[in-house]
């Protein structure tokens, strides 16, 4: 099993739990195409959550983060949210 840890880049715990849910609508259906399985975690810092997507397969978990990152970087918007930036980490 390999789990790839996503959090958001943000000023504050407000824009970051902002940003968190941008992201988790906007990559969930990244990972279940690459057959992750989606969910919302401690994150590394006890006082932000996370996004944790957990993958059968140490390949599955780098093609996740490679398309995520290139639908990041080409799609700004999420409907009237601007996406944020995003830390992976990969385990």
């Amino acid at each position: 099993m390999t789990e790839v840890i996503i959090t958001a880049k943000a000023t504050d715990i407000p824009q970051y739990n902002r940003n968190m849910s941008a992201l988790d609508e906007a990559l969930r259906p990244i990972a279940e195409k690459f057959g992750g399985s989606a969910g919302i975690c401690a994150g590394p810092e006890l006082s932000k959550p996370g996004m944790m997507v957990s993958f059968n397969d140490a390949a599955s978990a780098e093609s996740f983060v490679a398309e995520a990152k290139k639908a990041l970087s080409a799609r700004k918007w999420w409907g009237p949210h601007k996406l944020p930036g995003a830390n992976f980490k990969q385990q």
